[in-house]
């Protein structure tokens, strides 16, 4: 049997700062909502408010923090998107900051990075191919034109053990020139 039983809509507890239940297993309702002073659950829709006037307010799931301003994951975390939907990061202000310690990012299925017509790039030295032999070409019957701004140079380097290529050329040497476009003894 019930140990209360209310046939009213409201239940006032005055005075009263803790409610106990040490064996409460359940509460039911219908679309009812929870309205306190800084979290509140809507009847309608079951959407969470949390609104401390102080910006403390949280989510603490199992250790990982959803605050107002940070998605602090307790351990390897991932954000996704259900399904075959994008996912869109947008800051408001053009700018997404990875934080400076974080000196790898991993994509080993990425094939194609989709930018604007030019896309700057602060880092002064570009190192492609992890360790291995790299190319830079294009994907079409198109030019590549690799060319210094204003009064710069373009400089093709090489030392003592290293030599650059022209056409097919293979046989190491400071410059080498082969495949139809004139040879060494050319220049």
């Amino acid at each position: 049997g019930s140990i209360l039983a209310a046939n009213t809509e409201t239940v006032n507890l005055v005075g009263t700062t803790t409610l106990n239940g040490t064996s409460l297993t359940s509460i039911n309702g219908g679309a009812t909502a929870i309205n306190f002073s800084e979290f509140d659950v809507a009847a309608g829709t079951g959407s969470i408010t949390i609104d401390d006037n102080a910006d403390a307010g949280s989510i603490n799931i199992e250790g990982s923090i959803l605050d107002i301003n940070s998605l602090d994951f307790v351990a390897a975390g991932s954000i996704t998107s259900g399904g075959a939907n994008t996912l869109t990061l947008d800051s408001g202000s053009n700018v997404l900051t990875i934080a400076a310690n974080d000196t790898t990012i991993t994509a080993t299925g990425l094939t194609t990075i989709t930018s604007s017509a030019t896309l700057g790039i602060s880092a002064t030295t570009l190192n492609l191919g992890a360790g291995a032999a790299a190319t830079i070409g294009t994907i079409s019957d198109d030019n590549l034109t690799l060319t210094p701004n204003g009064t710069g140079n373009l400089i093709l380097s090489s030392d003592f053990d290293s030599s650059v290529f022209i056409g097919n050329a293979t046989t190491p040497a400071t410059l080498s020139i082969s495949g139809g476009i004139g040879s060494n003894a050319t220049l």
